[in-house]
């Protein structure tokens, strides 16, 4: 298992962190609120749990959003925001939970039989992507989400297997939001590229057993280490 260390922040210590954060700003009427990705890297959620909750704020007349110019505070009290934010929070977390779960019960039988019937086209083809999240990590670029989707995706592909291929397709696009840059720190991109890496080498050497238990231990990992798994205890 990692040793990365998230600090587990309950319902009330991150409400009371968001309350922290829009005082200490003292924002008043008709002041312009930070942008969303500045909002997401704050309190390490995805932009789309932020652009959400400000969706749910413009709606109920609490902030104003002016085309091209970010949004606006209508009302002198913080409380709502914070709020609203904590429970877009709350939803992406739950959903989190719930993709945890089933992929701790598909993937490690698609990396089993990755193991056994892949090519060496498509074992090349999961190289090449862990060779270009070392090169983003390298370069300091931001750590493409996608890279990690298209990595299990292509597990799937090696199996062949054309319900485990649309199967992941559609995973990786209700979870694309959990593999957002604004959730991720450098320890988690090494926790990634390491196991991608071990993967492969149970892959090449088509050892069937060792890959089910990596991509079993990677999604335990994820499970316990996740930013949104810790948003709540």
């Amino acid at each position: 298992m990692s040793e990365m260390q998230y600090a587990k922040l309950s319902t009330n210590s991150l409400l009371n962190q968001l309350k922290q954060f829009l005082t200490a700003n003292n924002f008043q009427v008709g002041d312009k609120l930070p942008a969303e990705r500045a909002l997401a890297e704050e309190f390490k959620v995805s932009r789309s749990s932020i652009r959400k909750a400000l969706k749910t704020l413009v709606d109920k007349g609490i902030i104003e959003s002016r085309q091209g110019g970010g949004n606006y505070l209508k009302i002198p009290d913080v409380d709502p925001i914070a709020s609203e934010i904590l429970d877009a929070v709350n939803r992406e977390s739950s959903l989190f939970e719930q993709v945890t779960e089933y992929r701790y019960y598909l993937e490690p039988i698609i990396a089993r039989l990755a193991a056994q019937k892949r090519t060496e086209k498509q074992l090349n083809q999961l190289k090449l992507i862990v060779f270009e999240q070392q090169r983003r990590k390298s370069l300091e670029l931001p750590f493409d989400g996608k890279l990690d989707a298209n990595f299990h995706l292509q597990l799937a592909n090696c199996t062949g297997n054309f319900l485990f291929i649309e199967t992941m397709k559609r995973l990786n696009r209700i979870y694309s939001e959990g593999r957002s840059d604004e959730v991720r720190d450098d320890e988690w991109k090494e926790f990634s590229i390491k196991t991608h890496l071990q993967i492969i080498d149970a892959i090449e050497n088509r050892d069937s057993d060792l890959c089910e238990n990596l991509l079993r231990e990677h999604i335990l990992t994820v499970k316990d280490k996740h930013i949104f798994a810790n948003k709540k205890e």
